[in-house]
């Protein structure tokens, strides 16, 4: 009886571990995150407004705006998080954590770092010291004496990794120098073009709420805010992320960068983007207003913030062939300008107006005024 209820157990054990191994575990990435509510939305608009107001020139400014950072790290998650820097502060997560740092972990030196004026580049390299080597730079610094960045991390006793010798990439060989070089410019393109994009956004943004509150907005001002960069945005998306045309029909025809079309959200974007950047096709009167509110901000909130658009899907998922459309658009392109063209042929010389030399005095002109 006793073996049999050994065997019962076993049994129930097994199947409640097997039980617990096929359940169903909900990855991380799609865990839905509770909704903000009201009072940290409050929290987040009045952020914003203070970063942007906020200046990081001297050290009360240093704290304050590590401080305001803090109170938005702790209600977003880092994703987020990330993104609202783009849009509100203008700076990386990496950046944002020294100035959150500060706030947290100098708060106790405030008051001497503010009366020495001790710049924010100096309090990064505090971070992580302890007690006695922070009083030891304090003190120093209280006396009179300067201290570089790189003097306050020796003093501190930061350590130093030792660098490699710095690789050029344009020196690099074969299909690993082309794959590093395209890293490189696609990194450094991305992060412009995605600053470009956050910086067009707060002024459309700003626009947007002018609309809802009943002002005005006028073209000039808006075009003054934004233009110059939305050029620059289309430029670097033409660069980055448009399609390579190649025509087919004239093989001998430079290869360049072509557009989605409208079929697709970027496609959209790309679109905009270049009519932004030339204000004097820019739609007038009441269209005016519909164009940047309806089109403009939706699109940008698409490529700034992840947010999706309404029609941005080809109907029934259909794939869009970005080939096939740019040669089209090029196609419909050439054919405009072919008919813009103007053929005029020069007039016939007329009989009596023609004096033939003969060849050796033909010759001895052409030689002549190579010679000159």
């Amino acid at each position: 009886m006793q073996k049999n209820t050994h065997k019962t157990q076993a049994a129930a054990a097994t199947t409640a571990e097997l039980k617990a191994s096929t359940a169903v575990r909900v990855p991380k990435a799609l865990e839905v995150e509770p909704p903000l509510t009201p009072e940290q939305e409050q929290t987040l608009a009045h952020c914003a407004e203070r970063i942007r107001a906020l200046g990081r020139k001297s050290t009360e400014q240093t704290f304050e705006y590590g401080e305001e950072l803090a109170m938005v790290q702790a209600i977003l998650p880092d994703k987020k998080f990330g993104h609202w820097l783009k849009t509100n502060a203008g700076i990386s997560t990496k950046a944002a954590k020294n100035y959150t740092r500060v706030h947290k972990e100098l708060s106790g030196y405030r008051e001497r770092l503010e009366k020495s004026a001790v710049a924010s580049t100096a309090m990064f390299a505090l971070l992580g010291a302890d007690d006695q080597a922070i009083e030891g730079v304090l003190d120093t610094i209280e006396t009179g004496e300067r201290l570089t960045v790189a003097k306050i991390k020796t003093m501190v006793g930061a350590e130093t990794k030792a660098e490699a010798p710095a690789v050029n990439v344009l020196d690099m060989p074969g299909r690993a120098g082309c794959v590093k070089i395209a890293e490189q410019r696609m990194k450094a393109n991305i992060g412009l073009f995605s600053d470009l994009l956050a910086k067009i956004l707060v002024a459309v943004e700003e626009a947007v709420a002018k609309y809802d509150s009943g002002e005005r907005v006028t073209k000039s001002g808006l075009a003054e805010a934004i233009e110059f960069d939305a050029r620059h945005a289309s430029d670097l998306f033409g660069l980055t992320l448009a399609p390579l045309y190649m025509d087919a029909e004239h093989p001998r025809v430079n290869w360049s960068s072509s557009r989605y079309g409208q079929s697709s959200t970027w496609g959209r974007l790309q679109a905009a983007l270049h009519q932004l950047g030339g204000s004097g096709v820019w739609p007038t009167n009441a269209a005016f207003k519909t164009w940047i509110v309806d089109e403009v901000y939706p699109l940008l909130k698409f490529a700034v913030r992840g947010e999706p658009v309404a029609g941005g899907m080809p109907i029934d998922g259909e794939a869009v062939d970005t080939a096939a459309e740019a040669a089209a658009i090029h196609a419909a392109e050439r054919q405009a300008l072919d008919m813009s063209r103007v053929r005029i042929d020069p007039p016939e010389p007329q009989p009596g107006n023609v004096v033939e030399l003969p060849q050796r005095q033909q010759v001895r002109m052409v030689a002549e005024a190579l010679e000159a």
